[in-house]
């Protein structure tokens, strides 16, 4: 026990940041924080529900609590496997790129793809979500999705988006 604090960190022994931790322990059970995360992730999933029905790109809404997914993958109509097909050919999983910056940039929501090659996008929601914030979140992907649906001017909307972006980056 002699050598049991040879390794430290940077809260250890360190009363005000003891207080703090037990303090945010004392406010997730005072607001029921756990339980009403559940709750507003059961909500995503039921908003999430129709659009699945609804959207051909759209395979799955999956998660637990707030960590929820978006599974894409190829839709089962004709036209819509080959824009598919154009944009998975450029690169594995640009699809849901194509879904992440609108959503940004129409809507101001902050998502990301879950991993390189993979068109599953993850959205992170923070402990305050409830009812307006995934109304809100469906309708924008319903928006999104629904341009995807209907042409390539989403892929046309991204290539803007990302040209003006670099040409504000590059030197005068």
């Amino acid at each position: 026990m002699d050598r049991a604090v040879v390794h430290s960190s940077t809260f250890g022994m360190n009363q005000l940041a003891m207080v703090a931790g037990l303090a945010t322990l004392q406010a997730f059970d005072d607001e029921d924080i756990v339980d009403r995360a559940r709750r507003t992730g059961e909500a995503f999933t039921k908003a999430l529900a129709p659009l699945v029905e609804r959207h051909e790109f759209l395979h799955e809404a999956r998660g637990k609590g707030l960590m929820i997914g978006l599974v894409f993958d190829k839709p089962r109509s004709r036209a819509l496997r080959r824009r598919w097909a154009a944009v998975e050919a450029m690169r594995t999983a640009l699809f849901s790129q194509l879904v992440v910056i609108p959503l940004y940039h129409r809507h101001g929501i902050l998502t990301q793809v879950a991993a390189d090659n993979t068109n599953v996008v993850k959205l992170l929601p923070p402990l305050v979500a409830g009812e307006e914030e995934v109304e809100y979140f469906a309708d924008a992907l319903d928006d999104v999705l629904g341009a995807a649906s209907r042409g390539s001017g989403l892929f046309w909307e991204v290539g803007r988006t990302m040209a003006k972006g670099a040409l504000r980056r590059s030197p005068g």
